[in-house]
């Protein structure tokens, strides 16, 4: 029917956006490294020796790499890890069969520290600082909130109360907690794609998920934020320039501190 977009076109739709998204994230990121730079001496010998589509999959890699990097979570060991085991499900293949992991570490390094470069221009206090500092208030008055939980926590409240069981380190008496708040890898990758940050919500007792709606709504809009509630889909939608500080030091495979 003219004007109307069955499911399957829409998810396309969307995954061609976050596709075409995550490329301009990365040609934000690779076009501040010049020709000389140490990236490009390495990726370069890398595209000239490959046929179109593995130059087409390191692009993939690389867009991998720039929007992990960016994401503030994850240090280039860890990135580096994660590439290997989508190689070994069959995603990226064609790159890592040619490429080692040292090489691998050396480009996410590169990507790394011009991150650590761009960060100090940030202001003193982000968007991401003002939301972490939310959820720590929600979590010690009873909605316990997870940064990056994992693609089985649910917004019902046992699947969620385990995954608190298992993030959660002492923060406070789980008995306590009447509600839950957390957003997952893919809502981060949307975030540094500048989409909106998803946040999922649920609550102990389901006749209570207004008070905890209602609740981290108002905690966010102290931190000076913009929530967008979608109660009845148990989300809120938070736009934001995703500015999340990486560290400055951390373990290479070898066991030395790189930075």
């Amino acid at each position: 029917m003219p004007g109307v977009m069955d499911v399957g076109q829409s998810e396309m739709t969307m995954q061609s956006a976050t596709t075409t998204q995550s490329e301009a994230v990365m040609k934000s990121v690779l076009s501040q490294f010049d020709k000389t730079s140490e990236l490009d001496q390495i990726v370069q010998p890398i595209r000239s020796k490959f046929e179109p589509d593995a130059q087409s999959e390191l692009d993939q890699l690389l867009e991998f790499i720039c929007v992990s990097v960016w994401g503030g979570f994850t240090t280039p060991p860890e990135i580096v890890r994660e590439v290997i085991k989508l190689s070994e499900g069959g995603r990226f293949k064609l790159v890592s069969n040619s490429v080692g992991e040292a090489t691998l570490l050396k480009i996410t390094e590169c990507i790394y520290a011009k991150k650590l470069e761009v960060q100090e221009n940030w202001p003193a206090s982000t968007t991401y600082d003002q939301l972490h500092l939310a959820f720590l208030v929600l979590s010690s008055s009873g909605i316990a909130c997870l940064e990056i939980a994992d693609e089985y926590t649910k917004k019902n409240w046992e699947d969620f109360f385990t995954a608190v069981e298992f993030y959660w380190d002492n923060r406070g008496p789980l008995r306590e907690l009447f509600g839950g708040c957390f957003f997952q890898q893919e809502d981060l990758e949307r975030a540094v794609n500048e989409e909106p940050l998803r946040l999922s919500f649920c609550a102990k007792v389901q006749s209570e998920i207004e008070v905890v709606a209602y609740g981290i709504t108002a905690e966010l809009e102290k931190r000076g934020l913009s929530p967008v509630l979608k109660l009845a889909e148990q989300e809120i939608l938070l736009s934001c320039q995703w500015q999340k500080r990486s560290t400055t030091g951390h373990r290479g495979f070898d066991g030395s501190v790189v930075y």
